[in-house]
């Protein structure tokens, strides 16, 4: 992962809000595993090359428990997957 730094300064960017909120209204503001509506975060399923590209898949929304076992694991079992 690259350094520290650069990716909390974009945590806090105006380009983050809008992939942030992009991502929550696609979700609804719910989990994508769970479905809870409470401590919703939103997760980078995949780094992109230059922060503000990500794509749509590239981030999900997650609650706090849910992302907590994320990262744990590296595994996400979604919502109706088999």
């Amino acid at each position: 992962m690259r350094h520290r730094a650069p990716y909390t300064a974009y945590l806090h960017s105006k380009t983050w809000a809008r992939v942030r909120g992009g991502a929550l209204r696609r979700s609804r503001g719910h989990c994508m595993v769970c479905r809870a509506a409470i401590g919703i975060e939103v997760h980078h399923n995949k780094y992109p090359a230059k922060w503000g590209t990500e794509r749509r898949d590239d981030v999900l929304t997650l609650c706090s428990g849910c992302h907590r076992l994320y990262e744990r694991s590296g595994r996400l079992r979604m919502r109706g997957a088999a």
